[in-house]
């Protein structure tokens, strides 16, 4: 999605647009990795453009800076990024909404991490299970 940076002593901004031009901040939403930011934050004092795309990494939950806007004078529209957000949540589990939602920064987010840890140790819960029933029939 493309967002308009804003950045105000030191922190970086970043809204979308509502009717009427009204500016509709969105950076508790979108939260950028420190590297992202300090990326974006050399670029927005580098060139003219306010315009920063960015993108939903699905493996980590985190938010990527791909780079400025140039050929871009406005912020994606409230309802496209909201649309956006919306997508993101309903391809998600209920579960991994709420691991993800309670984590307090998307670099503490090892969603990824435990499930595929909690699938394995379910994966050998299940065989053993099936050991324990084959065992009972044998003897």
């Amino acid at each position: 999605i493309d967002l308009r940076v804003i950045l105000l002593e030191g922190m970086l901004k970043l809204y979308t647009e509502a009717q009427g031009g009204v500016q509709v901040e969105v950076t508790r939403v979108v939260q950028l990795t420190s590297h992202d930011q300090a990326r974006l934050s050399a670029d927005i004092k580098a060139m003219s453009s306010q315009i920063a795309e960015v993108a939903h990494d699905h493996s980590t939950g985190a938010w990527i800076y791909l780079g400025l806007r140039p050929d871009k004078d406005r912020p994606n529209f409230v309802l496209t990024v909201m649309s956006t957000l919306v997508e993101l949540a309903e391809g998600i589990s209920e579960e991994e909404l709420v691991y993800r939602m309670s984590a307090i920064s998307s670099l503490e987010d090892g969603w990824s991490k435990h499930f595929k840890k909690m699938t394995k140790q379910l994966k050998e819960w299940q065989l053993e299970e099936q050991r324990k029933k084959l065992k009972g029939k044998q003897g």
